[in-house]
């Protein structure tokens, strides 16, 4: 009994963070559940003609438009089918809700700080910053991400339209 107790108080004292786990082409993935405040099915999503690349389109949540991100797309994978299992992780990155479609929700579990490893440098490349490290969970690998540089690819880009719209602007007075 007492080697229990031992156990459960390091497990205590042990520094750990929760997150989300999730499928995409069958390998994992995970967000910091600080970013998710919910996950929905993803029954309609409604496509919206010319939007940028990796916007698979948007859905109503409640009576409110959310734009939705084929997480496939962004991180560079085969566009796949939406099915039963298919959600749509609300998060919240720089006060914006933004809804990013994955395969699957797997679980929202805990990682021990300790156990996170950096992403090999060799995979990491300025287009690959958000990837954060990977935790091995059973021997498995799931690749951690972050949310605000996974998003980045989109204020960049209308950060830059909005600077030429308004170099477009200067010339015309």
């Amino acid at each position: 009994m007492e080697k229990q107790e031992k156990e459960a108080h390091k497990i205590i004292k042990e520094k750990y963070e929760i997150w989300v786990t999730f499928t995409l082409v069958n390998e994992f993935y995970a967000l910091p559940v600080t970013h998710v405040q919910e996950m929905l099915r993803a029954l309609k999503i409604t496509r919206v003609p010319d939007t940028p690349y990796p916007i698979r389109g948007i859905t109503n949540m409640r009576g409110r438009i959310l734009p939705v991100v084929d997480l496939r797309l962004r991180l560079g994978l085969k566009k796949g089918k939406i099915n039963n299992r298919s959600r749509i992780l609300v998060t919240e990155s720089k006060g914006r809700l933004i809804g990013l479609l994955v395969d699957s929700v797997e679980q929202v579990t805990r990682f021990f700080l300790e156990q996170i490893k950096p992403p090999p440098k060799d995979i990491v490349t300025e287009k690959s910053k958000y990837i954060t490290g990977v935790y091995y969970l059973n021997e498995s690998p799931i690749i951690l991400l972050e949310l605000d540089q996974l998003l980045l690819i989109h204020t960049s880009q209308e950060h830059s339209e909005s600077e030429t719209q308004q170099g477009v602007n200067k010339k015309k007075k």
